[in-house]
């Protein structure tokens, strides 16, 4: 009969019985896919959890800048061209009034400018005029 201290003994041996040879080998590269695997799944699974957390981020950014750009460049824009066309309006209107027969100081008087702005991109304007 064998005593517990012998068991363990022949466990022992065993055990390094299985780490010789083919077997020892095969079980060797078995534990190393299996970590290779495990480390896998971790490393996946925490990009996994931070490409969510970057889509999330991201997708706030981009949120609050479109909607930023939208609540002040459109109104920009849209005052920009409404402006445009009140000067457009008013030069035909003074042209309009000088055809009539009234004096630069009239259409002043009025509140419209009867003279052309000096300054200006355009090139019809006439400080741009050589």
């Amino acid at each position: 009969m064998s005593t517990l201290k012998d068991q363990v003994g022949a466990a022992a041996d065993a055990a390094e019985n299985k780490k010789t040879g083919l077997r020892g080998m095969l079980l060797g590269v078995q534990s190393v896919l299996k970590r290779t695997m495990d480390g896998g799944k971790r490393i996946s699974k925490m990009a996994g959890a931070h490409f969510y957390w970057v889509m999330a981020k991201g997708g706030r950014i981009s949120w609050v800048l479109l909607t930023a750009t939208i609540l002040t460049m459109v109104p920009l824009y849209c005052e920009v061209l409404r402006e445009k066309m009140v000067e457009q309006q008013e030069k035909i209107i003074v042209a309009d009034m000088k055809k009539q027969g009234y004096t630069d100081a009239e259409l002043q008087r009025m509140g419209y400018s009867a003279m052309e702005p000096s300054v200006g991109l355009g090139s019809d304007s006439p400080a741009s005029a050589p």
